[in-house]
């Protein structure tokens, strides 16, 4: 496995860390927004943002950021 690659896997790996991780704290939004407890706001401005990057990183941003980081082997 060529470094281009084991970079594009780190990258995807990071992405699913956050994707799971927005996920999570999409839920607990969730819950507290019925609940009525405090910091539901603060959650979800934190868990969307989170959800996009992951998203983007598991989707195509992992074949940007190769490109970027080893312009000459892909």
């Amino acid at each position: 496995m060529r470094p281009a690659e084991a970079f594009g896997v780190v990258v995807r790996t990071v992405g699913l860390l956050i994707l799971l991780s927005a996920a999570w704290a999409l839920v607990l939004a969730t819950l507290a927004a019925a609940g009525g407890g405090p910091g539901a706001s603060a959650m979800l401005l934190a868990g969307v943002p989170m959800l996009v990057v992951g998203w983007w990183m598991m989707r195509g941003g992992a074949d940007a950021l190769v490109r970027f980081a080893y312009p000459d082997d892909v």
